[in-house]
């Protein structure tokens, strides 16, 4: 009944990993999902087991390239940014606040005392059977699923709709036949019933106020007031705005001559560890009929060649970054790792490797530089 929805893919792609850098993420890839082939497929073996360091020296350069080779000399510093690029507007605000912070603190109200209505947001709980057997991904497991009535997105069609008219407290026996492609196979296009519970409807239309933020926010943001809270978020937009232009920059006007083919398949193989990570999680055994799913392709190498040009792109961007860095003489010392990867990014090396560590640092160490110089328009 319930079909598990990936994490939006444009987040994890990039090699800058989200859990070691404190900046926004340095690679947006526009259109993520969309690719289309210019070429591709991978060239190293896929038993071969992938690491993150690999291909990295101790700087966090890609060994034995000197990506000065690669990039023609090109203006870097005092990189104009057009005003519609970094100028945020109140809607901007307003969006980030509700769509990014308070669904994580879910200020809200719990209503009792009227009937669903299509559009709502409730809180359930169910269990499923076929034929009076429970099944996999059929049971609620008493956790209290928030859901939103028209959403198929997660449900099976019609599931949450014939809960409209009933009252919180209510008990429903919701039919439906399972989708062809449900996790659980034995399972598949047959007829379900589901016992659901009707816990509460919830309501976001509550007023946010100081004294809630400082009381929640003080601590993990350092905000007291709404103010300050919207001058801070507006700040981060523009400063990720500005960013994403000069990452754009990077990837579509630096004068590249070539991009050497180990950095693409990089690339490729840190997307098939990506997948490979997402498909464990959910439950499938091997990657491939996992992709089959989620991104409609058949194999390993039709999913290379669907984001072939997502992965140049990234391999262009961290070859432009090792450029500037060579250019301009930047390197990183143990005091950048702790200023760009937190206190404790030893505590990281096990799983992700010094070098790609130094070259996460070394990525946002070119981008402040670069950023420094910007002016805005």
């Amino acid at each position: 009944m319930e079909k598990k929805q990936l994490a939006p893919l444009c987040r994890a792609l990039p090699v800058l990993l989200a859990t070691l850098v404190t900046l926004a993420m340095l690679v947006t890839l526009a259109g993520c999902g969309s690719g289309t082939s210019a070429g591709g497929g991978l060239t190293i073996a896929d038993e071969t087991a992938f690491s993150y360091s690999e291909s990295l020296d101790e700087n966090g350069h890609w060994v034995g390239i000197r990506a000065l080779d690669y990039v023609d000399a090109f203006s870097y510093l005092g990189l104009t940014i057009p005003s519609e690029v970094h100028q945020i507007t109140e809607d901007d605000v307003k969006s980030e606040i509700d769509m990014n912070i308070l669904t994580y603190y879910e200020i809200s109200e719990q209503v009792t005392d009227r009937a669903v209505a299509d559009g709502d947001t409730i809180n359930i709980d169910y269990v499923g059977t076929v034929g009076g057997a429970a099944f996999e991904g059929g049971d609620s497991n008493e956790e209290g699923k928030q859901v939103v009535v028209g959403d198929t997105e997660l449900f099976a069609e019609d599931f949450l709709e014939q809960l409209i008219g009933a009252m919180p407290g209510d008990k429903v026996n919701v039919k439906v036949t399972l989708p062809d492609s449900y996790v659980d196979e034995s399972v598949q296009s047959k007829e379900a019933v589901f016992a659901t519970t009707v816990h509460y409807i919830v309501d976001y239309d509550v007023e946010l106020t100081d004294e809630y933020v400082e009381e929640n926010m003080l601590d993990s943001y350092g905000w007291s007031t709404i103010a300050e809270m919207e001058e801070d978020v507006r700040a981060t937009l523009e400063a990720n705005a500005i960013q994403s232009y000069i990452t754009n920059y990077f990837t579509t006007e630096a004068p590249v001559k070539s991009v050497p083919a180990r950095l693409i398949n990089y690339q490729e193989r840190y997307m098939v560890q990506y997948f490979e990570e997402y498909a464990a999680y959910y439950g499938f055994e091997s990657i491939e009929p996992f992709i089959a799913e989620y991104e409609s392709v058949s194999s390993i190498e039709e999913l290379a060649d669907k984001y072939y040009d997502n992965n140049l792109s990234s391999a262009t961007y961290y070859l432009v970054v090792q450029a500037v860095a060579e250019d301009a003489g930047i390197t990183v010392s143990d005091e950048d790792l702790e200023h760009y990867l937190g206190s404790d990014y030893a505590s990281y090396e096990e799983d992700y490797g010094m070098p790609f560590m130094m070259q996460s640092a070394l990525s946002s160490k070119v981008m402040e530089y670069v950023k420094g110089s910007a002016v805005l328009a």
